[in-house]
């Protein structure tokens, strides 16, 4: 299956972690989610495309990553 292998990854730096709660969770992620939550961190500006089905994935990986212009892309199921 080509998706599986071209799973997304998430890289923090070295540190990034900042401690875990008592569940085991990183404190900087949950802290991260929290400021995008609250609107403290806009991050539509960096949705520069969009995908409505698994099927433009490949183009995601193979074309639209390698563009200038690309910063993130969303796939959305609906």
């Amino acid at each position: 299956d080509p998706i599986f292998f071209m799973e997304p990854t998430l890289v923090a730096g070295i540190g990034a972690s900042g401690g875990f709660d008592s569940d085991g969770r990183s404190l900087t992620y949950r802290r991260a989610l929290e400021w995008v939550y609250s609107k403290k961190v806009q991050v539509l500006p960096f949705i520069t495309h969009r995908y409505a089905a698994l099927e433009e994935i490949r183009n995601a990986f193979e074309r639209d990553f390698q563009r200038e212009d690309y910063i993130k892309g969303v796939l959305s199921l609906h």
